[in-house]
C-alpha cells in the first residue's frame, strides 16, 4: 500500500511505526518486584519495631517511634513515586525503543562507512595492470571487457542460480548422505536424540540442555560438519525469565567453540567429532545453567530474601552453596539445626544399568562412560534427617527455579524441625507424658511464603499456642490461637502480631533450641498458675504463687520435680495452705500444708510440718447442689487435659474440705489434750453415723464419751455425745454441732426450747443440741455453758418428781437464765390463781458467791391484777431457801424436797 500524499512525504500510521520499533526490554525490573521489596522494608521495619518496643524506657520508645515514622514516610514516598511514574510507563518504554532503533541506525551507518571504507582500499588491487595485452585486445575489439578480474568475480559475481529440480535433488542427497553418516561412522551420542533429518538438516536435541541444526559437507568420514543454528533449553519456573547477558556470551563463546572443534581435523584416534561436539555443548549448558541460578539467587537476596541467605559460585569447581537462615545465628547456641545449605555441583556420574549397556552396543568404547548432570545436595543437621522418608530427603532440580528449590527445601526443614520438638515434647516428663494430645503437627495451605507446617500446643484448657517457622527468616515464631480457630485451613501470615511474652520466649528458644521442652513448661506452669489465681479471685480468696521454704523442704514431700503453683491460705487457721502443684506423672495434685517458722543458726526459715494428700478425682465426685452436698459416683466426663485443670467448684469444694479437716484435727487434738476418748463414725468410715439429720458423705463425725468431757453432772448425760462440722461446703452456714441425750423426766408440753442463739433442747427427746460457728472454740464454749444448763435440767427433773396426788408442779417457761414453776395442791388455781416461783442462775465469780436466786409469785388470769409476792407463801422463807441452795454444792434436791413439803392448810 502506497501512503504517499500529494505533498510528496510518506504518511505512515503510527501503530505501523510503532510496530517496527524494536522491542528493548534489557535490564528491566518487574514493578511486581519494586512494590515487594519496599512493602517488605516497610514490614520488615515495623516487626524491628514491635520486636524491640517493650524492652526500651519511655524515652527510648518515643525516640524510636519518631525514627521508625520518618522510615516509614520515606518508604511510602519511593512507592507513591513508583506508582505515578508507573502511569506513564507505556512513554518510557516508546521512548526506549526509539532510542534501541537509533542505536541500530547508527551502527548500520558504521557498518556502511566501514564498508565503503573496505571498498576503497580494495579498488586499487582491481585495477588492470599495463601489460595486460589480452584484455587491451578485448577492449579494442569489442569495446568492453569480456571477463572480469578474478577477485571481482569471485567477491562481487553471484553464481548462476539453480533452479528447483537441482535444489531439491540437492536436498535429497544431503539428506541421504546425513542419514549414511549417522548409520555407519557418526554415532548420535547418549543424552543427544535425532529428532529428524529434514531439507539436508539434521536437528539434534539433549533435552533440557539444548538443540542445534547440523549439516554435512560430504558422505566420507573427513568430511566436516557444519553448525547451523544452535538454541539453549530454560526450562524455567512459573515467575522467571531470563536476561539477555546470561544468554549471548555463553551463546558466541559457544559458536566459536562449536567452529573449533567442527573444523578440526578428523583422528580416528579420538573420540567422534559429534561425541566432541556434544561434551563441549553439555558442560556449557550446564555451567550456563548453574548461572542462571547464581542469578536468580542474586535477585532474591536484593529483594524478598535479604539478609536471611549467603551464597557462594566457584567457577573453576562448577559449586554454587547457598545458605538459609542465617540473619539470625549470632548468639545461637546450636545453630546447625536452625540452619540449612543447598549445594548445587557439575557433577560426572558413570552410565549404569541399561544405559551403559545401551551406550556400549551403539557406539562401542567411543560412548563416554559418564553423565553430566546439576546435583543438589541438601545438608541439614544429622539429628533432624532421621525424621525424614528417603523420599522427603531427596532433592531434585526440575527446574531452573532457584527460589522454587530453597523453598522445597526449607519445607522439608521445617517438617524434620517440627517432628524433632514434637519428640522432645512428647519425651519431656512434664508435658507430653501420659497427655498426647498436648502437641498437634498441623499442616497449613501453601501461602507462597507462609510456613507450610507447624506446631498446635495445648498447654491448658484456655491457652493453645502455635509454634510455627517463617519460610525466610527462619526465626522461631510463637502465636496464641483462638480456640474457633480452624488449624489445618489457617494461613499464617508474616504480618501477625506478636504477644510480648510468646516474643520472649520465641528469643529464648532461638537462642537455645534444646530448651524447648523447658521453656514451654515453664510457661504451662505460668497459664496454669494464672488460671488458678484468676479462679480464686473469683472465690474472693488471697493466694501466694511462693513461699521462701528452706532449700530442700519439697524432697521431703516427694516433689522435687514437682512444682508449686500456688499456695491459698485456709483463713482462720493461721500456718495451713492448700498448696497446688504440678507433677509429672500425676499432672495437677493439690496437697494440704502446716508450714510453720523455725530458728536454724539465728535465721528464721519456713519450714514444711505436716502435709496431707488430697486425691483430685475423688475430689471431682461430689458436688454442691443447692444446700447439699452429693455423691456422683461416676466422675465428669472430660478430655485427656482435665488433668491439667480444676473447675472453680472443685477448688472451691477442696479449700472447704481442707478447712474442715484442719478443724477436725484442732478438735481431735483438744479431746486429746483433756484425755476424753473418742472414735469416729459415719461419713467415709464404715461405722454408722450419728442421730443427727444431716449425713456428710465426705467427712466423718466424732463420738465423744460425755462422763470424761462432761465430769460434773455425769448421771444427767447418756455415755455418748456426738461432734460434728455440718454444712463445711457452705461457708455462711459451717459450724460445730455438739449432741448430746439429756436424762429428763416427766412429760412437757413443750417441744424445742431455744435457750440462747445456737443451744437447743428439745424436752420431749432430752436431746441437747449446740451450734457454734466459732470452730475451734466450740468444745470451750460448750464446757462454758455446761454447768449452767446442767443446774436447769437438774432443777427440772427435781420439780417434776414431787408430783403427788394431791400436789401438782408443773413447767412454765424455760430460758438458759431462767426457769419458771407453777405449783400448789391438787384443784387449786380453780379461780385462776397459780403460785409461781422463778429461779434465776447467776454466774460465780468472786464478787457474787451466789448461784441461784429465788422469786415466788402468784399468777392470775385478770389483766388488771398484778402479781402479787406477797401472797405466796413461800415469800417468806424466800432467804432461807436461798441461802440453803447457795450453800450446798450438789445435792440441791433436799432444798426443793424442803420447800415443796410446805404445803400444809395453814400456808395454803
Amino acid at each position: 500500500m502506497d501512503h504517499t500524499t500529494e505533498s510528496g512525504f510518506s504518511d505512515v500510521p503510527l501503530e505501523q511505526l510503532l510496530k517496527e520499533l524494536p522491542v528493548e526490554d534489557s535490564d528491566l525490573v518487574p514493578l511486581t518486584v519494586l512494590v515487594e521489596r519496599i512493602t517488605n522494608n516497610a514490614y520488615q521495619t515495623i516487626q524491628s519495631l514491635s520486636d524491640t518496643l517493650p524492652s526500651l524506657p519511655s524515652g527510648a520508645k518515643r525516640v524510636k517511634i519518631f525514627r521508625t515514622a520518618l522510615e516509614l514516610r520515606r518508604l511510602f514516598i519511593k512507592l507513591l513515586v513508583i506508582v505515578r511514574w508507573s502511569k506513564d510507563v507505556d512513554l518510557f518504554n516508546r521512548v526506549r525503543n526509539v532510542v534501541a532503533l537509533l542505536v541500530e541506525q547508527q551502527w548500520a551507518h558504521e557498518d556502511v562507512f566501514s564498508g565503503l571504507t573496505q571498498v576503497r582500499k580494495i579498488m586499487p588491487n582491481a585495477r588492470i595492470s599495463d601489460a595486460d595485452f589480452v584484455t587491451a585486445i578485448d577492449v579494442l575489439r569489442t569495446g568492453t571487457y569480456r571477463r572480469l578480474p578474478s577477485c571481482i568475480k569471485d567477491s562481487a559475481v553471484s553464481p548462476k542460480p539453480i533452479d528447483n529440480e537441482e535444489a531439491l535433488h540437492t536436498l535429497a542427497n544431503l539428506d541421504n548422505v546425513l542419514q549414511i553418516r549417522f548409520t555407519c561412522s557418526d554415532y548420535v551420542p547418549m543424552g543427544l536424540r535425532l529428532q529428524c533429518i529434514q531439507d539436508g538438516k539434521a536437528y539434534l536435541e539433549a533435552p533440557d540442555l539444548y538443540k542445534m541444526c547440523l549439516t554435512v559437507s560430504g558422505p566420507e568420514e573427513h568430511d566436516r560438519w557444519w553448525l547451523l543454528d544452535f538454541e539453549f533449553l530454560d526450562k524455567l519456573g512459573q515467575q522467571e525469565s531470563l536476561v539477555p547477558n546470561l544468554t549471548e556470551p555463553f551463546l558466541e563463546h559457544v559458536l566459536e567453540s562449536a567452529e573449533l572443534i567442527l573444523s578440526s581435523e578428523y583422528n580416528k584416534e579420538e573420540q567422534s567429532t559429534l561425541m566432541r561436539l556434544h561434551d563441549m555443548l553439555e558442560q556449557e549448558a550446564l555451567q550456563r545453567q548453574l548461572h542462571i541460578l547464581h542469578h536468580q539467587t542474586q535477585r532474591m537476596a536484593q529483594f524478598s530474601w535479604g539478609k536471611n541467605i549467603r551464597y557462594s559460585l566457584d567457577p573453576m569447581a562448577h559449586i554454587l552453596e547457598v545458605y538459609y537462615w542465617v540473619s539470625h545465628s549470632e548468639g545461637m547456641k546450636d545453630k546447625s539445626k536452625l540452619q540449612g545449605r543447598l549445594g548445587l555441583q557439575i557433577v560426572s556420574q558413570p552410565l549404569k544399568g541399561q544405559g551403559r549397556i545401551l551406550s556400549d552396543i551403539l557406539s562401542g568404547n567411543q560412548s563416554p562412560i559418564h553423565q553430566n548432570n546439576i546435583q543438589v545436595q541438601w545438608h541439614i543437621d544429622p539429628s533432624l534427617q532421621i525424621y525424614l522418608s528417603s523420599k522427603e530427603k531427596e532433592c531434585k532440580l526440575e527446574c531452573l527455579d532457584m527460589e522454587t528449590l530453597l523453598l522445597k527445601c526449607i519445607s522439608m526443614h521445617t517438617l524434620a524441625l517440627m517432628k524433632h520438638l514434637e519428640s522432645d515434647v512428647q519425651s519431656h516428663e512434664g508435658l507430653g507424658a501420659g497427655n498426647p494430645s498436648l502437641c498437634r503437627l498441623c499442616t497449613h495451605n501453601d501461602s507462597g511464603y507462609g510456613p507450610r507446617y507447624s506446631l498446635e500446643l495445648r498447654l491448658s484448657d484456655t491457652v493453645h499456642v502455635m509454634m510455627y517457622i517463617p519460610t525466610i527468616s527462619g526465626k522461631i515464631g510463637l502465636r496464641l490461637l483462638d480456640r474457633n480457630e480452624n488449624r489445618n485451613n489457617m494461613i499464617l501470615s508474616l504480618s501477625q502480631s506478636q504477644n510480648a511474652t510468646l516474643q520472649r520466649m520465641a528469643d529464648q528458644i532461638q537462642a537455645d533450641l534444646s530448651s524447648f521442652a523447658d521453656t514451654l513448661f515453664t510457661f504451662r506452669l505460668q497459664c496454669l498458675t494464672r488460671s488458678l489465681q484468676l479462679q480464686i479471685s473469683w472465690l474472693g480468696l488471697p493466694c501466694s504463687t511462693s513461699i521462701a521454704l528452706r532449700s530442700e523442704e519439697l524432697k521431703k514431700l516427694s516433689l522435687q520435680n514437682g512444682r508449686p503453683l500456688l499456695y491459698v491460705p485456709l483463713g482462720i487457721v493461721p500456718g495451713y495452705y492448700l498448696m497446688l502443684y504440678f507433677a509429672p506423672d500425676q499432672q495437677l495434685g493439690m496437697a494440704m500444708v502446716l508450714i510453720a517458722s523455725v530458728i536454724e543458726n539465728g535465721k528464721a526459715l519456713q519450714v514444711i510440718n505436716s502435709v496431707k494428700w488430697l486425691e483430685k478425682t475423688y475430689l471431682s465426685l461430689f458436688i454442691v447442689s443447692g444446700a447439699s452436698l452429693i455423691n456422683r459416683s461416676i466422675p465428669p466426663e472430660g478430655d485427656s487435659t482435665a488433668k491439667d485443670r480444676i473447675r472453680t467448684e472443685e477448688l472451691e469444694l477442696a479449700l472447704n474440705y481442707c478447712l474442715a479437716i484442719v478443724v477436725y484435727s484442732h478438735l481431735e487434738e483438744q479431746l486429746r489434750l483433756k484425755l476424753v476418748p473418742f472414735t469416729l463414725v459415719g461419713g467415709t468410715t464404715s461405722s454408722p453415723s450419728s442421730p443427727t439429720s444431716g449425713h456428710d458423705p465426705l467427712l466423718p463425725s466424732l463420738c465423744v464419751q460425755s462422763k470424761k468431757l462432761l465430769p460434773s453432772f455425769e448421771d444427767l448425760v447418756s455415755p455418748n455425745m456426738s461432734l460434728q462440722l455440718c454444712d463445711w461446703w457452705l461457708p455462711s452456714k459451717r459450724r460445730v454441732v455438739i449432741s448430746l441425750k439429756v436424762r429428763l423426766n416427766g412429760e412437757f408440753n413443750m417441744e424445742e426450747v431455744q435457750l440462747y442463739d445456737g443451744m437447743v433442747l428439745n424436752l420431749q427427746t432430752g436431746i441437747l443440741t449446740f451450734s457454734c460457728y466459732d470452730l475451734t472454740a466450740a468444745l470451750i464454749k460448750f464446757q462454758q455453758s455446761w454447768d449452767q444448763i446442767a443446774r436447769m435440767c437438774t432443777l427440772i427433773n427435781a420439780s417434776t418428781i414431787w408430783n403427788q396426788p394431791d400436789f401438782h408442779v408443773s413447767l412454765e417457761s424455760l430460758a438458759l437464765q431462767q426457769v419458771k414453776f407453777v405449783y400448789g395442791p391438787e384443784g387449786y388455781g380453780k379461780d385462776h390463781k397459780r403460785y409461781t416461783i422463778q429461779v434465776t442462775f447467776e454466774k460465780m465469780d468472786r464478787a457474787n458467791l451466789a448461784r441461784y436466786t429465788l422469786d415466788f409469785g402468784l399468777q392470775t388470769n385478770d389483766k388488771n391484777h398484778n402479781e402479787r409476792k406477797a401472797l405466796n407463801p413461800h415469800q417468806h422463807i424466800l432467804k432461807i431457801l436461798e441461802r440453803n441452795l447457795n450453800s450446798l454444792d450438789k445435792n440441791t434436791d433436799i432444798v426443793w424436797q424442803l420447800m415443796f413439803q410446805v404445803r400444809t392448810s395453814k400456808i395454803f
